[in-house]
């Protein structure tokens, strides 16, 4: 019989590197019982699935937590961490789990530094003003936004919830070095502010988009790719043994470094140029449809 993904075929897989939104995550943003599986048997047979993601630590939904998910890369590549214990089974874990998978290790992090938050703040007040900001501090547990920020933030979105939001001024947010700037625009998309950031001739920085509202910007280098990398050396695993799943544009990296990129059907077109493959959307369990793949 003709294997589903032929570009598997040989592939000794350890390490499956997953985005969340659009990808692990349904559309409703809920973890199906299929992916939920699919995880638990991956994690069983000696397969890391490791979540990379653009959200914070803190905004990593419980629905994550409540699966056999041991890693988890955040805030674009700049976070690594390790959950606490996780079930067995890889079930909802109810009753306050969620809180003890959260009480982790962090195992490494990348800061972007001041003086580049600054330049950056700096070359949009200039070229398009009205531009307004927001930093994640510490390793992404705090979101400190200007006030115009909050006035364009909307409820469930991927930078953090609003309990963990506080106002503050241009200068409390550009005061010292954080995990990630982020930049919004009333009448602008984040592709368009992506665009216009690459016209500045600044360094020191990495920008992206992720299909979230706004623009995110690390430390230079510092990509899904980038963390990807540190974690598999840290497990002991190499290129050859990785795949990398994932459907949008901060997801390009990763999809070029891993052995085989797989995107998802309801991917950006960046994202489905650089995989190798393409599984069904997320709305279709295309991550569990891969997982099983690989350890049947």
């Amino acid at each position: 019989m003709t294997p589903l993904w032929p570009q598997l075929s040989g592939v000794a897989v350890r390490l499956v590197a997953t985005d969340l939104d659009g990808t692990l995550l349904a559309s409703d943003k809920t973890v199906s019982a299929r992916t939920r599986r699919a995880i638990a048997a991956a994690e069983a047979a000696g397969v890391h699935v490791v979540a990379n993601t653009g959200r914070s630590l803190s905004t990593i939904p419980e629905d994550v937590l409540d699966t056999a998910i041991t890693y988890a890369l955040a805030s674009n590549g700049a976070v690594g961490y390790q959950f606490g214990a996780a079930g067995d089974d890889g079930q909802a874990l109810g009753g306050g789990r969620a809180a003890e998978r959260r009480a982790g290790r962090v195992l490494f992090f990348e800061l972007i530094a001041s003086e580049t938050l600054r330049d950056i703040v700096d070359f949009f007040g200039e070229r398009l003003p009205g531009t307004v900001f927001g930093v994640n501090r510490g390793v992404g547990e705090t979101f400190l936004a200007e006030p115009g920020y909050l006035t364009l933030a909307r409820d469930g979105e991927t930078v953090g919830d609003r309990r963990r939001m506080r106002e503050a001024g241009l200068d409390e947010l550009l005061a010292e070095p954080s995990i990630k700037i982020v930049a919004r625009h009333r009448d602008f998309s984040p592709d368009q502010l992506l665009a216009l950031l690459a016209s500045s001739g600044l360094e020191g920085f990495h920008a992206t988009t992720s299909g979230a509202p706004f623009l995110e910007i690390a430390a230079a280098g510092v990509t899904k790719a980038s963390g990807l990398v540190r974690l598999a050396s840290s497990l002991g695993v190499t290129r050859d043994q990785v795949v990398a799943v994932g459907d949008a544009k901060n997801d390009v990296e990763m999809l070029r470094w891993a052995q085989v990129g797989a995107a998802m059907a309801n991917s950006v077109p960046e994202a489905l140029a650089a995989a190798d493959i393409v599984l069904p959307g997320n709305d279709d369990d295309g991550l569990a449809q891969l997982l099983e793949t690989l350890v049947a």
